[in-house]
């Protein structure tokens, strides 16, 4: 299973037979810094074109505050764009535009990742996971009609059913599995 977490950042694991796959220091599954452009967008980790400055609810949030017409177009203050004030306005076809663009940049990015791993599942979690009709749905389409057919066959793509309380349940759990 293959779990990506959108919010301000991209998290993730990768689940192998029940145990969450850590890497050689207990840090693997860092997806957020998995580069999707190569000759990208800067990112605070010193790299360029990860997938979190192009999938997070965060880059999505730069999107339209970096876009001075559209937020006056819309009469909002770059200051109180947040997920929810976008998704408010998908009426708008350059809001609605700009969240298929950035819906496709996060499934670029986990394509790539059900090519690598071969999950049986990916869940997304985070609290845009609860926008079914025009987050989680759309998002499904493009990773599925996207992974080669091998890939994508029986494939399912869902919203993680414990949404913003899966981070502090995740940590929990690996504090049980490894203290």
């Amino acid at each position: 299973m293959l779990v990506v977490t959108v919010g301000t950042g991209i998290g993730g694991g990768i689940i192998e037979n029940g145990r969450l796959i850590q890497g050689r220091r207990g840090i693997g599954g860092e997806i957020g810094h998995y580069i999707i452009n190569f000759d990208g967008v800067e990112c605070p980790c010193g790299n360029r074109g990860c997938f979190e400055r192009y999938g997070s609810t965060g880059a999505l949030v730069r999107r339209f505050t970096e876009n001075v017409a559209l937020l006056e177009k819309l009469g909002v203050p770059a200051e109180d764009v947040n997920g929810k004030v976008i998704f408010d306005h998908l009426d708008d076809a350059d809001v609605s535009a700009t969240v298929n663009s950035w819906i496709d940049s996060i499934a670029f990015g986990i394509i790539g990742l059900v090519h690598i791993f071969n999950p049986e599942m990916v869940l997304i979690g985070g609290g845009i996971s609860r926008e079914d009709e025009h987050f989680i749905r759309p998002l499904r389409e493009k990773i599925l009609d996207g992974a080669m057919e091998q890939f994508a066959k029986d494939l399912e793509v869902e919203a993680a059913a414990l949404g913003n309380n899966a981070g502090l349940l995740g940590a929990c759990a690996y504090f049980r599995q490894n203290f």
